[in-house]
């Protein structure tokens, strides 16, 4: 969809053209590595900003962050497509929580010629959320009904309710669940929106919005449209 150029181009004129939408963001450049030589590195990166951990009150009366719909602990480094679905925290009661920083990336993706977002989570003292804590914040948009429509970053149910079927006009692909990766310019870890289905969600998008679509979509309307599908289910 993307050559590495054309993300480049694209972030740059996403951040001059975009006003209040690109607010916070700014391109940084890399030197070429051992891997990718003779390229302009680069990406799109934001600055820590506050978000919110949530805690549910344990029998035992400690806090702890949110749990699973089945009461167990998901463990981070198990296979992230076979997590059990996560019910989102209530948001509304005010209950214990803990400010946390929120820093996000946008990088390009070599094997899949897309933008990924990738992004990193840490409380004051520096510890980094697991995968546990980071379902109990507000970094995530809630679904209005998490108990039988889970939220689609963690995993999805066989199937939608009757009331929830998608129409005609509906992207069929969305974006897939959480992974845990390395951020290709700094080497550091990152959460990430794995970007094996990004192509046809962008141009499912892309697609529908366009009389005519094109076979190529100029590079600042693709990274525009990674912006809105993102957004919609991160607050990026």
């Amino acid at each position: 969809m993307l050559t590495r150029d054309e993300f480049n181009e694209g972030c740059q004129e996403f951040i001059s053209h975009a006003g209040r939408h690109a607010r916070g963001w700014k391109w940084e450049t890399h030197r070429p590595t051992a891997i990718v030589v003779n390229q302009d590195l680069g990406c799109l990166h934001n600055e820590p900003i506050d978000r919110t951990l949530f805690f549910d009150q344990a029998p035992d009366g400690r806090l702890r962050a949110g749990s699973d719909v089945n009461g167990g602990t998901v463990d981070e480094h198990e296979d992230e497509a076979g997590l059990p679905p996560v019910a989102a925290p209530d948001h509304a009661d005010h209950g214990p929580h803990e400010r946390i920083k929120y820093q996000a990336s946008v990088v390009y993706s070599d094997t899949y010629g897309v933008p990924q977002l990738l992004f990193q989570a840490y409380k004051p003292d520096g510890t980094h959320l697991d995968l546990q804590e980071l379902v109990a914040t507000d970094i995530f948009y809630r679904l209005d009904a998490p108990a039988v429509y889970p939220r689609i970053l963690i995993g999805q149910p066989a199937e939608r309710p009757a009331h929830q079927q998608p129409d005609q006009h509906e992207p069929a692909v969305r974006l897939p669940i959480l992974t845990r990766t390395i951020h290709p310019l700094d080497n550091l870890p990152y959460w990430g929106l794995h970007p094996c289905n990004t192509q046809a969600a962008l141009k499912d998008i892309l697609d529908n919005n366009h009389p005519r679509p094109a076979q190529h979509h100029h590079p600042r309307l693709v990274i525009e449209c990674f912006f809105a599908l993102v957004s919609s289910l991160i607050r990026v």
